[in-house]
């Protein structure tokens, strides 16, 4: 077989690098069944919906305070039961098999190590933390983080969590993916080389579409689609996604899906890496030093 050589590996963060679906549902299910016994079924789904839509995610940690009022006397002891379901599905949650190993083994190579998210940087900052991989990365792109609340401390200490050699920056405003613009901002801030870059990605019409449209080579994390699981029916009822994203994706997928399922497939480990790519030392002067 023969393996294309990079020396720059995009990689999208929630699915591909570890299983974002039950970490989110074990604990957001409990506020769901709450807010759902207060308001109702469809009036909670209904407000969550809005409140996701308004801050432009599904992990909007004040959504308690917003749909209940900040002094509700209901929010301590949910929050005290999220916390501990959290805290569990932490522990049981790791990075998917194959992926610290070979992102040490990429790391080790010197090739330069990108994750691309659409994640809010507080999210994408403390699961990288938590999953022990932020010492791996060299630049993290993702959105910047929603506003917190009066009634709440910052929680901007998460940045204190950042590496010294990694670079954070923002997701340009208005861009979602599969919008190939992202990508185009990734290479020309990284200094990356599109012929010697490869991109690896859970969503065929998300992240393998705009890589391929970007003229970036597309490896498909099968082994992260989470579609057909049943936790994904309460995100769909609940999440930040509009219609109009929904019939965005689709036209901008057109008539490409039948090429998208002919792309290189990760089946069963992000490890599979190393079949179809050989890594090579990334040099570029600009980057000696970090930004800050």
């Amino acid at each position: 077989m023969t393996r294309t050589i990079v020396d720059t590996l995009i990689v999208d963060l929630d699915n591909t690098l570890f299983d974002w679906l039950s970490w989110w549902h074990a604990p957001f299910s409990i506020t769901y069944d709450e807010i759902s016994t207060i308001l109702g079924g469809e009036r909670a789904e209904a407000e969550i919906r809005r409140i996701h839509r308004r801050q432009g995610t599904s992990d909007y940690e004040y959504l308690l305070e917003e749909l209940l009022g900040a002094e509700a006397p209901q929010i301590s002891d949910i929050r005290r039961r999220v916390e501990q379901r959290t805290s569990s599905i932490k522990r049981r949650v790791t990075p998917y098999r194959g992926v610290t190993q070979a992102l040490a083994a990429v790391k080790s190579i010197g090739a330069r190590i990108v994750v691309c998210t659409e994640s809010m940087e507080q999210h994408a900052v403390n699961r990288l933390c938590e999953l022990g991989l932020l010492n791996f990365i060299d630049e993290l792109f993702c959105r910047e983080g929603h506003s917190v609340p009066a009634y709440r401390d910052s929680n901007a200490n998460y940045r204190e969590f950042l590496p010294a050699q990694v670079r954070m920056h923002h997701l340009r405003p208005g861009l979602s993916k599969p919008d190939p613009r992202i990508l185009y901002d990734l290479v020309s801030v990284v200094g990356s080389d599109k012929q010697r870059t490869a991109y690896v990605g859970d969503s065929l019409t998300r992240d393998v579409l705009m890589a391929r449209n970007a003229g970036i080579l597309a490896l498909h994390a099968r082994y992260g689609e989470t579609r057909d699981r049943i936790e994904f029916e309460l995100l769909a009822r609940v999440s930040h996604w509009t219609s109009e994203d929904v019939s965005r994706e689709l036209e901008l997928l057109g008539d490409d899906l039948s090429k998208l399922e002919a792309v290189t497939v990760l089946e069963h480990s992000f490890s599979e890496i190393f079949d179809y790519l050989t890594f090579e030392r990334f040099t570029n002067a600009e980057l000696a030093a970090p930004s800050n």
